[in-house]
């Protein structure tokens, strides 16, 4: 896709640099800048998406790539025909090995979530909605344990986190 910016100035002052730049002569003696946009050169489009994935983690990595890919899938971040960033792409972001990417990729085809296209890239699949709901019910089950656990190491009862929470949201979760 390519599109147009229109910015000030007369044309013609640098002639053949502003060509070589992207830029050309647009009507009313305006310059306009060619901008191409190619959705697979880059993660920066998802960059939250594979934000805060640690090396040093007991989790292996393709594991956190995955899981980091269907939690966006489940909470609707990434839709049906999405592209995901290129094996290398995401590899030298994150520096780790592109085989680990690959493995990630592979795990979620085989879930379901993606799509692998060879030559073309990785794409997210059309994921029904009780998919979606079991990954969001998983997702949520995870916080709970690791907010127990944490709290369990600070001495912080269930009662306590269950005041703290009926406090913050308004809703009790007491039997």
């Amino acid at each position: 896709m390519a599109g147009h910016v229109r910015g000030g100035g007369q044309g013609g002052q640098a002639g053949g640099r502003r060509e070589a730049r992207g830029e050309r002569p647009c009507a009313y003696g305006l310059q306009c800048l060619t901008v191409s946009v190619n959705r697979y050169s880059s993660t920066q489009l998802h960059g939250a998406v594979f934000e805060g994935i640690d090396p040093r983690s007991p989790t292996p990595l393709y594991e956190q790539i995955a899981a980091r890919v269907r939690v966006a899938v489940a909470a609707g971040e990434l839709g049906p025909g999405d592209a995901l960033p290129s094996v290398r792409a995401l590899a030298r972001e994150l520096r780790i090995n592109p085989a680990t990417v690959v493995q990630a990729y592979r795990d979620l085809a085989i879930d379901g979530f993606v799509e692998i296209r060879h030559g073309h890239g990785t794409f997210v699949q059309d994921v029904p909605g009780f998919v979606r709901d079991e990954e969001r019910t998983a997702q949520a089950e995870k916080l709970v344990r690791k907010l127990l656990q944490d709290a369990a190491r600070l001495g912080i009862s269930a009662e306590e986190i269950a005041d703290v929470f009926a406090a913050e949201t308004g809703v009790s979760i007491r039997e």
